[in-house]
């Protein structure tokens, strides 16, 4: 069986991409959780 890969944040690409409010840390933040979700879909992809 393959391992259970749990997601912790559910929101959209869209969500994520937005641009931080308040300073440069932030948006380091949101890319990297946008580069995470992405390998995830990706991982789950090449499974089909």
């Amino acid at each position: 069986d393959p391992p259970e890969v749990l997601m912790a944040d559910n929101r959209t690409m869209a969500q994520l991409l937005q641009a931080p409010t308040v300073g440069y840390k932030d948006a380091i933040a949101i890319l990297e959780i946008a580069a995470t979700n992405f390998e995830l879909k990706h991982g789950l992809i090449n499974l089909v």
